[in-house]
């Protein structure tokens, strides 16, 4: 279960099946946006506490924006080729269950057909979905 902090959006989490739903809720902006945004906080403490001017903190949080960019980038890269190989294993688990089921026709082995497909289905329409999210301006 999550609960959010009143008028805000920063949430609780109050127990693992709610830390594994907030976390299925969290896109790679939001993640980018957290990081930036821990960094710049992190980056004024050390500051403050050093007594850095302001300019090296200028310079080093747009250090920290770009190599920032930089890690957004790759992890939309390897958040395409996870869903990806992720598909072609569910479609593999089908084509497999599916072969066993016509050779042997037993009831169990259809189910298990049946299942996979749906299974490699659903994740189709999942990374359509955020395909459509990722891709739309």
């Amino acid at each position: 279960m999550i609960h959010f902090i009143a008028h805000s959006k920063i949430p609780i989490v109050l127990s693992v099946t709610g830390l594994l739903d907030f976390l299925a809720m969290i896109t790679t902006e939001q993640v980018s946006t957290w990081f930036q945004l821990g960094t710049l906080l992190g980056i004024a403490v050390v500051g403050f506490l050093n007594r850095l001017d302001a300019r090296k903190v200028l310079a080093l949080a747009a250090d920290t924006a770009r190599m920032t960019a930089k890690t957004s980038d790759t992890t939309d890269k390897i958040h395409a080729l996870s869903n990806s190989s992720m598909a072609a294993q569910l479609r593999i688990v089908w084509l497999q269950a599916n072969r066993i089921a016509e050779m042997t026709k037993s009831k169990a082995d259809v189910d298990i057909a049946s299942e996979a497909k749906l299974a490699y289905d659903e994740h189709q329409k999942k990374q359509a979905m955020v395909d459509a999210d990722t891709t739309s301006p």
